[in-house]
């Protein structure tokens, strides 16, 4: 079976970080699951999850993508 990728884009605010360990803790009972954070705080080639935000219309956060890989 196809693995399947959750984006979760963050600005790294307490709020977000609950989504985030929330969003962990589900795919954890799912071994075909990777959870991928991106920080939108964080500027430059350090920030990939920016182009992708752009690429899937992100205006605020906290936006999930799942995704089949």
């Amino acid at each position: 079976m196809a693995k399947k990728t959750v984006e979760v884009f963050t600005s790294d605010c307490f709020i977000c970080e609950a989504t985030v360990n929330h969003v962990k803790n589900l795919a954890q009972f799912s071994t075909e699951s990777e959870v991928v954070v991106y920080n939108l705080n964080k500027r430059g080639e350090a920030n990939k999850g920016e182009d992708k935000a752009k690429k899937y219309g992100v205006q605020s956060v906290q936006p999930l993508q799942l995704m089949e890989s």
